[in-house]
């Protein structure tokens, strides 16, 4: 007789406060978790995350935007129960840079799962000339919550909120929408977010790309010194293909602008400990000890700037980074799954 397979899990956490440290888990780990997945769920995701789909919104300016989504039901419809997450990607990142995540939180978490491409990334429409002007990301923030309210009304979604998920510039955004919604966000996860700091816009470009793996931008660093220079990218073509791609377009695109321009600078303006002041939900913040962009030792301080939320967990990876798909995909997909269901859990108690 076969022995039962041995289950992979967190351990209980000690709310409504806790800063818990993960050791990295070993292969067999992950090949246990794998192992454990329901073949017809993961089809039925894999299927899904496929499958075309789009929303079309009004921005505050009254500009016409049609935006990329997803959404994952890894159960069937009469099964599920849980109040759905949307996840935010970072700079620049349509949802295909963080649609590894989505699947792991799906898997792990069995709730639905929302994904949308931003204006100015993925197959979405670029943004309106206005947003190139902006100091905030509160035109990001509003689309965001249009797009996840109509993909949530088109899947039938009768929950009034939700948990929502921003990854680096995305947990900037997530706040912002948290904010300005504070009925419709009931958890937020911060994941290496950024904005926590306030600092000069070259330094956290040039910082980014070469934590990137760019290491040559340093040595033309000095087109970058008065400003958004487009011969900074001319002098980068010689060392590196990511210049040679950029500088076909320079500021004559939008989605250029929008990415090296104003986003960086409200990146760079920071903002995300004010933004937080006033959240009264559950919020989870996420690093690793690997985390060179926006260090581990932010995570505390970003939670002690929402002495209002209901429960405030800050959660660290052993060598966990900004991108690393190995451990990033699988292992955090878990812990955040793991957390949302202990929210959910205390959110039924105080009832």
């Amino acid at each position: 007789m076969t022995p039962p397979k041995e289950k992979f899990t967190l351990p209980e956490t000690a709310f409504p406060e806790a800063i818990i440290h993960y050791e990295e888990p070993k292969e067999t780990a992950l090949e246990m978790i794998r192992s454990q997945r329901d073949p017809e769920m993961v089809k039925r995701v894999d299927e899904q995350i496929n499958q075309e789909q789009f929303v079309e919104i009004d921005d505050q300016s009254g500009s016409h935007l049609k935006l990329e989504t997803r959404f994952l039901n890894p159960l069937p419809d009469a099964e599920q129960q849980k109040t759905p997450i949307a996840l935010i990607a970072g700079w620049g990142c349509s949802y295909r840079n963080i649609r590894g995540l989505a699947r792991s939180l799906a898997f792990e978490g069995e709730r639905p799962v929302i994904m949308l491409s931003l204006p100015g990334t993925g197959n979405s429409d670029d943004p309106p000339e206005s947003w190139l002007h902006e100091k905030n990301f509160s035109r990001q923030a509003d689309v965001a919550r249009k797009a996840i309210e109509q993909v949530m009304e088109k899947q039938g979604i009768t929950e009034n909120n939700i948990a929502l998920l921003g990854h680096s510039m995305g947990g900037m955004i997530a706040a912002q929408v948290a904010k300005n919604h504070p009925d419709f966000v009931r958890d937020l996860a911060l994941v290496h977010s950024a904005g926590v700091r306030t600092e000069k816009p070259i330094d956290l470009v040039s910082r980014f790309l070469a934590n990137a793996g760019y290491e040559a931008l340093y040595r033309v660093r000095k087109y970058f010194e008065s400003g958004m220079n487009p011969e900074w990218f001319r002098q980068l073509e010689k060392h590196h293909r990511f210049g040679a791609k950029i500088a076909e377009n320079l500021w004559g695109n939008k989605r250029f602008r929008l990415h090296f321009g104003q986003e960086i600078e409200a990146l760079a303006a920071g903002g995300l400990k004010d933004t937080l002041q006033d959240f009264r939900g559950n919020l989870l913040v996420v690093s690793g000890s690997g985390e060179k962009l926006f260090p581990e030792n932010e995570a505390p301080e970003t939670a002690a700037s929402a002495p209002h939320a209901k429960s405030r967990i800050v959660s660290i990876q052993h060598e966990g980074k900004h991108t690393d798909p190995a451990i990033w995909h699988e292992m955090y997909g878990i812990n955040i799954a793991h957390y949302l269901d202990e929210f959910e859990k205390h959110e039924t108690s105080r009832q």
